[in-house]
Formats: C-alpha cells, structure tokens, sequence
C-alpha cells in the first residue's frame, strides 16, 4: 500500500487456453492474498456462456482472438479499464500476467502503449506479431518459459526477445 494514498499495485490476469475456469479464480484470488488488486480478465467471454470443453474448442476460440488481434486488444483494454476504475489500484504499478494463451494476449496489448508496468507471460503460447509491436511497450517484460516446451520452443520464444531488446524494452 501507499500509505499516503491507501492505493495498492495490481494484476491484470489473463487466463489461459482454458478460458474462465476456477483455476483462473483461484489464481486471481492468490494475487488478491498477495496485497494485491487482481481482475481476471474474461477474453473468451464466459459471461455469454463460452467456457471451451475440450482442446479442438480450446483451440477454436484461441484461433478468433490469434486472427483478430483487434478483437484481441478490445478485450483486454476493457478489462484493463475495469481494474484502474477500482479505487484501490495504483494505476502507475499494474502488471499484466498472462498464462499460455494470455501470454500470447499480454504481447498484443503491450503493442497498444498501455501502460503497464510490468508484463509477464508464463508458458506464453506466442505467435506471429506485426513487426516492430515492441517499440510501443511500456513498463519491463518478463517471460517464464520452458526450455523444451515442444508447442512453443525456444526459437518462437526468442523472436519475441529479440523484438523486445530491438526495442529497448527492459
């Protein structure tokens, strides 16, 4: 906590392929136990009732969000701007965490200048991005990924890096 102004860092989550599940909750809830404000963004859109049953659905609702990357952003800007609206959150110290495919979303939004400072993709499942997306970055990156992740290996992992150091991003 700031102890003049009471407000606390936050976590922006990103769920998984998975989508809106109770480990997604409980996740956010860890943060929350943490100290600090934790909002689960909802990219698939459980509250319309999409929850993926099975890896061929999981990978049908990733597919929409990897092709429209517009989408992709809208999504996590609307959840981004319900967490700064809490009257708690240090809008100055927000980090976006993703896990697999909310790693591959925390690419999409730091591309948009947001202003996190920090974004942490942890097993993100990376993709194909416009070239130069890093310049508008802000805050620091970090990236938590196996070495012999078979979906994901390290030569997809590196062109993100590579982009993020062409940047300057920390």
């Amino acid at each position: 906590d700031d102890k003049v102004t009471g407000k606390r860092p936050a976590v922006l989550m990103v769920h998984a392929r998975e989508g809106m599940t109770p480990k997604t909750l409980q996740m956010a809830e860890l943060w929350a136990k943490l100290g600090y404000v934790s909002f689960a963004a909802d990219i698939f859109g459980y509250g319309q009732g999409i929850l993926p049953k099975n890896v061929e659905e999981m990978t049908a609702q990733t597919q929409i969000f990897r092709k429209d990357p517009a989408l992709t952003k809208a999504r996590t800007q609307a959840g981004y701007d319900a967490l700064i609206k809490n009257p708690m959150v240090d809008a100055s110290r927000v980090a976006l965490i993703g896990y697999c495919f909310g790693g591959d979303v925390g690419v999409e939004f730091g591309s948009t200048a947001a202003p996190l400072a920090l974004n942490v993709a942890i097993h993100g499942s990376f993709g194909d991005y416009a070239p130069g997306w890093a310049k508008n970055a802000k805050g620091m990156f970090l990236i938590l990924h196996g070495a012999e992740d078979q979906g994901y290996p390290l030569t997809t992992v590196n062109k993100v890096v590579q982009e993020l150091r062409g940047a300057k991003v920390p």
